[in-house]
């Protein structure tokens, strides 16, 4: 009966929370195709939602998330949103058009006069396949993999017509990368990918986890077109293993049939600060919540409980070992452990689960871009740790951002590119359309 009221009162809580209507906009439009991105500038006291159907229609917010500008453009047919950044008191919007992979165009929004100038590119990438293109505050990040020369090439611009170009030979390693949001909780299937790109202020971090035992961090300095190389040693004996990088800390996560090991480095000295070990036979003593399965042929659109350590390793020796850190709302650092695996479901004489060959780029958008979170089939575990010392603490995790929003957010009719989380002045903001009440709302949490 305990259990039963905390739950109802984490959940009246929860909803009480969340219902921080802090801006609404009654615009009439009603699409499943209808796009919602934001941006924000460099140090997250402006942001900048475009709201996207048969027009365009861009909102500019303060640092109290108040509208100070409105602008509409045109929206062409098949015309693609690429991305953005918000820099001297003008925001810039850059665009493609179908067929028209030669050029860019960009809108540049002047906020103090209301004026939206719109401009072609000469910018011709044809033989050079897409990595992932980042708005990153006071520049926009167009990032390409050439085959044929081995190279990952970085466009950065910071006007409407001046880029310049950094190119770092890949050698051995796949072009096959992730991109991690350092808004909110990193989605597990981004979280996954092996070779994983992070914008760190001018700087662009390429974390790559694709040779047992270690982890490669290469360091492109934007601004100066400067890279740099460092190679971590774990010594973790892992038959697989991955990392993520969070401020200036590496969590590095290894596993084998025999055993799971967590490592936290510091990325400067590459010395490791904390390490946490559990046996197939032990019970994992650094974990905060039960070992639980989402989705998967056993857990088909719910959850189940893994009761047995050596059914993680083993899960994580089928699919991918994984590990993501945040902090949490009471500055706790908040790890999640666990596997991954992209199954596909034959139908016929019951279902079929298999995991597809090769690596696909999964890509999570960059910061106030789409917001998702889907698990095809995960088991993880949450873990809590002191943020300066980095010991294990006890305590029940509580609701992240990610849970808060799909909470509140949970049966309504929001388009698939309807939703997208941002920050600005040090609070997370979520913007969505709501094709019932055909209105753009903006939540505070």
């Amino acid at each position: 009966m305990r259990l039963f009221f905390c739950i109802l009162f984490s959940a009246i809580m929860l909803k009480a929370a969340a219902q921080q209507k802090h801006y609404e906009l009654n615009l009439g439009w009603k699409s499943n195709k209808l796009e919602l991105h934001s941006i924000s500038d460099k140090n997250k006291q402006q942001s900048c939602t475009f709201i996207v159907s048969d027009s365009i229609r861009a909102l500019v917010f303060n640092n109290q998330v108040q509208v100070i500008q409105q602008f509409g453009m045109e929206h062409k047919n098949y015309q693609q949103l690429l991305g953005g950044f918000i820099r001297n008191a003008k925001v810039y919007l850059f665009t493609r058009e179908w067929q028209k992979e030669n050029e860019l165009h960009n809108w540049v929004l002047d906020i103090a006069t209301g004026i939206a100038k719109e401009n072609i590119l000469p910018f011709d990438v044809n033989k050079e396949k897409l990595v992932d293109r980042i708005s990153g505050g006071d520049r926009f990040l167009y990032i390409t993999s050439n085959k044929k020369t081995a190279e990952l090439i970085v466009y950065n611009f910071t006007s409407e017509t001046q880029f310049d170009t950094l190119r770092y030979p890949l050698g051995v390693h796949k072009a096959d990368f992730g991109t991690v949001d350092m808004e909110g909780v990193c989605p597990i299937d981004v979280a996954v990918e092996k070779n994983k790109l992070y914008l760190q202020g001018d700087t662009l971090q390429l974390v790559m986890n694709d040779q047992l035992n270690t982890t490669q961090i290469t360091s492109f300095d934007i601004p100066n077109k400067k890279i740099s190389e460092r190679v971590i040693s774990h010594q973790a004996h892992a038959s697989a293993d991955n990392s993520f990088l969070f401020e200036n800390k590496l969590f590095y996560i290894g596993a084998s049939a025999d055993s799971l090991c967590v490592q936290i480095v510091d990325v400067n000295s590459s010395a490791v600060k904390m390490s946490f070990v559990a046996l197939a036979e032990d019970t994992i003593t650094f974990k905060n919540t039960p070992i639980m399965q989402e989705g998967g042929f056993y857990a088909y659109g719910g959850t189940r409980e893994i009761g047995r350590t050596k059914q993680l390793l083993r899960k994580m020796d089928n699919g991918d070992p994984v590990i993501g850190a945040t902090i949490n709302a009471n500055n706790q650092l908040e790890l999640v452990v666990g596997s991954f695996m992209k199954m596909r479901m034959a139908m016929g004489t019951g279902g079929v689960a298999f995991r597809p060959a090769g690596n696909s780029s999964l890509v999570m958008m960059p910061p106030g871009m789409f917001y998702s979170n889907y698990w095809d089939k995960s088991v993880r575990f949450k873990t809590l740790l002191n943020a300066r010392s980095l010991e294990h603490i006890s305590g029940v995790p509580g609701n992240s951002i990610n849970e808060k929003i799909d909470y509140y957010t949970g049966g309504r009719k929001i388009p698939p590119m309807g939703i997208n989380l941002f920050k600005t002045n040090g609070r997370y903001y979520v913007a969505y359309y709501e094709n019932d009440s055909r209105k753009l709302s903006i939540l505070k949490f």
